[in-house]
């Protein structure tokens, strides 16, 4: 039987300087406009569980707003943004991915109308499971 090809199969492109790969941007927040204290992680490995607690439910309150402005939008993003910078240390991605943060990015992959905060809220999922040093049974990985 013969194969069914085009000449584009053929065709040879680069990687480099494709414009049809996306590049990462470098992720950077802004803490002015951050409505959370922007700890480092040094501060956020030394909390305690009440402190650690109180920052993540101004965390998830905010990811979890249903303001559909584009200065809502724009200030998830930020957050999101803080969330990539921190996810990457081992013991932050363990704890943000064992809390109750995580359903709510779930929920916000799902439902999100901005493109932008979708992807946000992949790439710091990926973080979070690239870094992490342990899986709690109760974390919802099958979703």
């Amino acid at each position: 039987k013969e194969l069914i090809y085009t000449e584009s199969d053929l065709i040879i492109t680069p990687i480099i300087d494709n414009p049809k790969i996306v590049k990462q941007v470098p992720v950077r927040f802004d803490s002015k406009t951050l409505h959370i204290p922007a700890y480092s992680v040094e501060k956020l490995s030394s909390m305690k569980d009440v402190d650690w607690n109180n920052f993540l439910k101004r965390v998830c309150s905010l990811l979890d707003s249903t303001e559909k402005n584009t200065g809502a939008a724009r200030s998830k993003l930020n957050l999101l943004y803080y969330l990539c910078t921190v996810a990457v240390h081992k013991e932050i991605a363990s704890r943000l991915i064992n809390s109750q943060l995580f359903p709510i990015l779930i929920q916000q992959l799902r439902a999100a109308a901005n493109w932008d905060i979708r992807a946000k809220v992949a790439r710091v999922i990926g973080l979070m499971a690239l870094h992490t040093s342990e899986l709690g049974e109760n974390v919802p990985v099958s979703e």
